[in-house]
C-alpha cells in the first residue's frame, strides 16, 4: 500500500520504505508498523500515528507540526533534529527503546511516565519538560540540556553523562545511582577528594 497517495491507513505494516524530502501532511496511521524505513526530512504537519511502532527507522530533520502521537513506541531507530515541541499535545504518548536521539527538542512537554530507556541522547533540549516519573534507565545524556525541568521521580539507573542541576530542577525522590549521581554536585562548584 502506498502511504503518499492514500490518507488513512490501518493495521498495516511498511517495510524498507524511503521516503525522503515527502509530504505526509494529515495522513492518519492506526495500529501501523514502520520497519526500516526512512523519512528524512517528510513532512508530518498534522499526520496521526495511534498506536503506531517505528522499529530501525530514521527520522532526520522531520517536520512534526501539529502531529499527533499517541501510545507510539520508537525502538533502534535514529531520531535526529526533530522538535517534539511542535506536536499536538492532546493525548501525546511515546516511548523510546535503544534509540539515537541527537539535537531534539522536547521543551515545555508533558511527558510524565515517558521511557527513554537504553538510549543515546545527545545535545537534546528537555528545558521546562514535565518529566516526572520518567525512565532513563541506563541512557547516555551527554550535552543534553535540563532547565526548569520538573525530574520528580524520574528514573537515572544506570544513566550517564547527565548535567542536571538540583537548583533549577526539582528532583525529588528522582533515582540516581553511583558513581554518576555526584555529577548532581558539578553546579555547586565544590571539589570532591
Amino acid at each position: 500500500m502506498n502511504f503518499i497517495t492514500g490518507e488513512m491507513f490501518e493495521d498495516e505494516n511498511f517495510t524498507g520504505i524511503t521516503c525522503h524530502n515527502n509530504s505526509l501532511k494529515a495522513k492518519h496511521f492506526t495500529n501501523c508498523k514502520f520497519e526500516r524505513c526512512s523519512f528524512s526530512g517528510t513532512d508530518l504537519t498534522d499526520t496521526l500515528f495511534s498506536e503506531c511502532a517505528f522499529i530501525n527507522c530514521e527520522l532526520n530533520l522531520v517536520k512534526l507540526t501539529g502531529c499527533k502521537l499517541q501510545e507510539v513506541s520508537f525502538s533502534h531507530c535514529k531520531l535526529a533534529g526533530l522538535d517534539f515541541s511542535q506536536c499536538n499535545s492532546l493525548l501525546l504518548e511515546f516511548k523510546f527503546l535503544e534509540c539515537v536521539i541527537n539535537s531534539c527538542s522536547f521543551t515545555d512537554l508533558k511527558l510524565q511516565n515517558t521511557s527513554f530507556q537504553e538510549c543515546t541522547i545527545r545535545e537534546s533540549d528537555f528545558v521546562s519538560t514535565d518529566l516526572r516519573k520518567a525512565d532513563f534507565q541506563r541512557s547516555d545524556l551527554s550535552g543534553s540540556l535540563f532547565e526548569n525541568t520538573n525530574l520528580e521521580g524520574a528514573g537515572f539507573i544506570d544513566a550517564v553523562n547527565y548535567h542536571i542541576n538540583p537548583t533549577n530542577n526539582k528532583i525529588s525522590k528522582a533515582k540516581f545511582t553511583m558513581p554518576e549521581a555526584i555529577r548532581l554536585l558539578a553546579s555547586f562548584d565544590i571539589l570532591l577528594e
